[in-house]
């Protein structure tokens, strides 16, 4: 009954007719099997993509929950992040600290918009500030001391990272407060296509978002 935790295994045992070498493995391993009735999210990454931003927005800007957005195969393509890219950028939110909130300002429901530590903006400040001053620069530039740690090959990276967090607060900050039905379809939408870009074939993943993003406007008409 519960397909997605099965759906891995039945791929893995079943089905591999067309991949194996061993022509004498077991006869089910050559069964043609087709998965039905499982998630959308599973079945189109544009929509897994919606559902994590939802859960940013919703919440905290939690590091690990924006790190987790940018390993996303969408949003990986439509900023060109590679692993060693992903392993780095890891390594500024440790080194700088980030724990959650997208600047200060975010934190105000929380009632502690009065500290910009260890929030995503903070963390951007040292990370770009780093990019423009030489290595040996050891000031401080108002309450922002550069990151030492960014050499001259990561600016580009530091640029993506920066791009991509400024898009995701624009989504935040666009959902915030209570809007009509269609003002929430829109930001989505575009919010899911500023973030994302499928392969060459598989445009079919944008038009189902809105499908599906449609047809929650029709069920809220009345």
């Amino acid at each position: 009954p519960d397909i997605e935790t099965y759906a891995p295994l039945i791929s893995a045992a079943f089905g591999l007719g067309d991949v194996l070498r061993d022509e004498d493995g077991h006869p089910g391993q050559h069964l043609r099997v087709h998965l039905a009735d499982r998630a959308l999210t599973q079945t189109n990454p544009l929509l897994a993509v919606m559902l994590k931003v939802l859960d940013i927005v919703g919440g905290r800007a939690q590091a690990s929950q924006v790190l987790d957005l940018m390993a996303m195969d969408p949003v990986r393509r439509r900023f060109g992040f590679s692993d060693p890219d992903l392993e780095r950028v890891a390594d500024w939110v440790a080194t700088t600290g980030v724990r959650w909130a997208f600047d200060a300002e975010h934190r105000t429901p929380y009632g502690l918009e009065a500290y910009p530590q260890n929030t995503w903006r903070f963390a951007l400040d040292r990370i770009l500030t780093g990019v423009a001053v030489s290595d040996d620069a050891d000031r401080w530039f108002g309450n922002i001391l550069p990151l030492d740690d960014v050499s001259s090959s990561e600016i580009d990276l530091a640029g993506k990272l920066a791009e991509l967090t400024e898009r995701l607060q624009r989504i935040a900050d666009e959902l915030s407060g209570a809007h009509p039905v269609e003002d929430w379809i829109r930001v989505l939408g575009d919010g899911v296509a500023a973030l994302t870009a499928v392969p060459w074939g598989d445009e079919w993943q944008a038009g189902q978002v809105q499908r599906e993003l449609a047809g929650i406007g029709v069920a809220a008409q009345d």
